[in-house]
């Protein structure tokens, strides 16, 4: 029920709405929301995506018009996005000290290494991003 509430809050604020006429404006400027889904594919069988994952850009945009119809289009925005992963066919192991994940030449000569499976892991990213373009 979560999930259904959640799909169709994202799905409702999605819409989007003119706030300003067009007609005669040199600078137009507006915010931007867009929710949205991540289906993130591996590159590798040795790791697999859990599930969806969930993308989310906040930001604002400003549009300024060079000609009545020419108008360049620039702002900020910014993307979060959540990411799962878990092991895939095979168990993954991997070395790690303190704040360094080692390679297994790093480890192959100590006397106790220590070792780790990974079993999942959550992933939070965040990217800013300055859209630029001309609109015609």
């Amino acid at each position: 029920m979560k999930r259904l509430l959640f799909g169709l809050a994202m799905v409702a604020l999605s819409t989007s709405a003119m706030a300003q006429d067009a007609a005669g404006k040199k600078y137009q400027a507006g915010l931007v929301f867009g929710p949205g889904m991540n289906f993130q594919a591996m590159g590798t069988t040795r790791m697999a995506s859990l599930g969806v994952g969930s993308d989310m850009t906040l930001g604002a945009n400003v549009n300024i018009g060079l000609t009545e119809t020419i108008a360049f289009t620039t702002g900020a925005e910014f993307d979060f996005e959540r990411l799962r992963f878990s092991n895939g066919t095979k168990p993954v192991y991997y070395w790690y000290s303190d704040k360094q994940i080692l390679q297994q030449g790093d480890v192959a000569n100590a006397t106790n290494p220590q070792l780790f499976q990974l079993i999942e892991r959550r992933q939070r990213v965040t990217y800013l991003t300055i859209p630029t373009m001309l609109m015609f």
